[in-house]
């Protein structure tokens, strides 16, 4: 469901032959949250904060701990990390829209629990690996599911969402490295104290958000009273007629929701998002676990886990960051990353970096880039499409 603000934005006003149509009766997710209190704003910031914090902590937690989960082969606890996300996003369409908010919530819940204590218990490589995916079947399903929900609230819920997911960055590596490193915890026991945290998020639904009272209801009955439809022609053509409350998003069939795609979100957003992150996971499970020095004040296995605090220390600064110092262009930021990638590539191979504080910045950079392309993204689609 696409808010009313939002439909009659000027990308898609003005490039794709859009037409609102417009009810006094109908309030829009944008001028309910207007409408709403300080405390109740500030209940739906503190809310998606703490989703966005949860939702990724277990991620960070399964990154920082790659080396222990499967020795010598971070790249595969990443592919477990990241391709059961991926297959969730791209077939969520699909789907996602017919469960209900508070029945996907709970399976979220149930899912991330599920991954920390597969992953604590299991003796054999692949059944922690496949714990690790159940993780991802669980961020992923979140991540859609939160920034849909935040169409319905404030647009400021967008930024306290990537905010969280950005504390979850430092907050999961810094508690992986504490508890392992610093108070000596076991992989297993660290991993078992982590699995409560995901509670956090059905406190956070259930007494904390301001809910409105038809969250649950079927998404076509929501679009009715709540949205303006959004009317795409065919390429080329701009068409002014009324656009009926049948057009909805939800009723287009896939072509025409891919032509959406293709026309307002593959170029200026999707794009620099991908390579970003393509080279983000290059630089993390490809060649930073390669980097290590024998000067080092730590252990050779410890170097992998101060990586990712730091990465997640950037990724955190830069996705609260949008309300003070917001991109509007996002072709940058990837030609950085990849040039990050280049140097610590460079480095593994020729070994020219004189200590390790020097990578550290390297890839503490790296994550402001990431978290900043991720944020600005995010932001302008909810501000503009």
């Amino acid at each position: 469901a696409l808010p009313a603000e939002s439909t009659a934005g000027p990308m898609a006003s003005q490039k794709y032959g859009t037409d609102v149509s417009e009810s006094k009766d109908a309030e829009t997710p944008l001028q309910l949250g207007n409408m709403a209190s300080p405390r109740q704003k500030s209940c739906d910031l503190v809310a998606f904060w703490l989703f966005g914090l949860l939702n990724n902590f277990g991620y960070v937690v399964f990154l920082s701990a790659a080396e222990k989960i499967y020795s010598g082969a971070a790249g595969a606890v990443l592919a477990a990390d990241i391709v059961p996300t991926l297959i969730v996003k791209a077939t969520a369409p699909l789907y996602m829209a017919r469960i209900p908010y508070t029945t996907r919530v709970v399976v979220i819940v149930a899912l991330a629990a599920a991954a920390y204590i597969t992953v604590a218990t299991a003796s054999a490589v692949w059944l922690k690996l496949l714990g690790v995916c159940i993780g991802s079947l669980a961020a992923g399903a979140g991540e859609i599911t939160f920034l849909a929900l935040t169409s319905r609230f404030h647009p400021n819920v967008v930024s306290a969402w990537s905010s969280g997911t950005g504390a979850a960055g430092v907050l999961g590596s810094l508690a992986y490295l504490a508890l392992t490193e610093w108070i000596g915890l076991s992989n297993r026991d660290a991993l078992f104290s982590a699995a409560p945290t995901t509670l956090i998020t059905l406190v956070s639904y259930f007494y904390i958000l301001d809910r409105p009272k038809n969250i649950d209801q079927p998404p076509q009955k929501v679009a009715d009273q709540e949205t303006v439809p959004l009317r795409i022609e065919p390429e080329g053509a701009v068409e002014q007629s009324d656009a009926t409350k049948t057009d909805h998003i939800e009723n287009w069939p896939i072509k025409r929701k891919l032509q959406f795609v293709k026309r307002f979100l593959f170029r200026p957003f999707m794009v620099p998002l991908f390579t970003v992150y393509l080279a983000e996971y290059m630089i993390n499970q490809g060649v930073s676990p390669a980097i290590w020095f024998r000067n080092a004040p730590f252990s050779r296995d410890s170097h992998y886990v101060y990586y990712q605090f730091l990465y997640q220390s950037g990724v955190f600064i830069s996705r609260s960051s949008v309300n003070i110092l917001p991109i509007r262009n996002l072709d940058l930021p990837p030609i950085l990353q990849f040039l990050n990638f280049i140097i610590l590539l460079l480095h593994a191979l020729l070994h020219f970096l004189p200590n390790v504080f020097l990578v550290f910045l390297i890839i503490f950079w790296e994550g402001l880039l990431g978290g900043a392309t991720y944020v600005n993204a995010f932001f302008q689609i909810r501000d503009r499409i």
